[in-house]
């Protein structure tokens, strides 16, 4: 089902906002994900989960953020059936997760013809966001809401499952995306 966003979405530790941020600024800048790990040092943590989506293997490199709680990212470099995301200097699919509610903790603001819709990921719902550039800001340490700079984003899809909220990022289309965050494990 198709949903317009008139205020915001909240979806775990995401909240989508229609229209753009107040203070801060988007770039396309590199990704800052945290300390390079593995993927047993991350799960040590955290109940960090991967796909088994035909086509996926373990991701090509493992971040760890300790922010709010804890963040893990999942990188799969762009390739053969995964192509390169919008500003994400070569990645074909990131994947990452976030432990507890995190209210606040990761903003998303529609601007520049991007829409959200909402939708299931199996029993879960969740949001995919889609069209023109979506500006992606993480909210200051200190919790008053200051707005830092963010980056653009492409295709997203998010929803909560078990205590997680997982974002997927990636240039690929609705169906692809849900069956990716289905087949989490």
């Amino acid at each position: 089902a198709r949903a317009a966003i008139t205020d915001f979405l909240e979806i775990g530790a995401v909240r989508v906002h229609e229209g753009p941020p107040l203070g801060g600024r988007a770039t396309a800048g590199p990704l800052l994900l945290g300390e390079l790990t593995t993927l047993d040092a991350a799960r040590a943590r955290m109940p960090a989960v991967v796909p088994a989506a035909r086509g996926l293997g373990s991701p090509d490199e493992v971040w760890f953020d300790g922010t709010a709680g804890g963040v893990t990212s999942l990188v799969y470099r762009a390739g053969s059936g995964l192509p390169a995301a919008k500003h994400t200097d070569g990645i074909g699919l990131l994947i990452q997760e976030f432990t507890g509610d995190g209210s606040g903790f990761l903003n998303k603001y529609l601007t520049n013809g991007s829409r959200a819709q909402q939708v299931a990921v199996g029993p879960y719902d969740g949001v995919f966001i889609t069209g023109g550039d979506h500006f992606l800001a993480y909210d200051a340490a200190t919790g008053e809401g200051v707005t830092a700079d963010g980056r653009l984003v492409g295709n997203a899809l998010i929803f909560q499952r078990e205590g997680l909220t997982i974002r997927i990022e990636g240039d690929h289309p609705l169906a692809r995306m849900v069956a990716i965050g289905a087949a989490l494990r």
